[in-house]
């Protein structure tokens, strides 16, 4: 038998680009997929290491909405080992046979800028307020008296 095995794996399933901002509070999933060349059932949980952190918790269900089992695996963000220039994280662990198993996924490193706390990637910079009175049209000149 083998003694390693690669993996697929899914950071932040269902979305892409998977951005993660560093400051943030929070979980980020990462799932270990179901294939026909691995049943992620498979997966002893508490050995598998993403970007250096021990998952918080997990649970099987149907990330890829395929029919198969797939593991989802909660990482707390402040415990990854990643910079700001990471673009790609990894993940270890260990099957229920001892067999050693990798997977990698494309992440992208965003700023955390909050707006009553959610998340905002900055795309642009926003342009200065100009100070300007309104004009509502209701000057003492264009009111008509009857």
């Amino acid at each position: 038998p083998p003694s390693s095995k690669e993996i697929a794996i899914d950071i932040l399933p269902g979305r892409y680009p998977n951005r993660i901002s560093l400051k943030r509070r929070g979980l980020v999933p990462v799932a270990i997929l179901t294939s026909e060349a691995f049943n992620a059932q498979n997966a002893q949980p508490d050995t598998c290491l993403f970007a250096g952190a021990a998952p918080v918790s997990w649970r099987m269900t149907d990330v890829g909405r395929d029919g198969d089992k797939d593991l989802l695996l909660y990482y707390r963000i402040k415990d990854l080992d990643l910079i700001a220039g990471s673009t790609d994280a990894s993940l270890e662990g260990e099957t229920t046979e001892g067999i050693l198993i990798t997977g990698t996924d494309s992440v992208r490193i965003v700023p955390f800028h909050s707006r009553r706390g959610r998340f905002f990637p900055r795309r642009h910079k926003a342009p200065a307020r100009a100070a300007c009175k309104r004009d509502t049209g209701l000057s003492t000149k264009n009111r008509s008296f009857k």
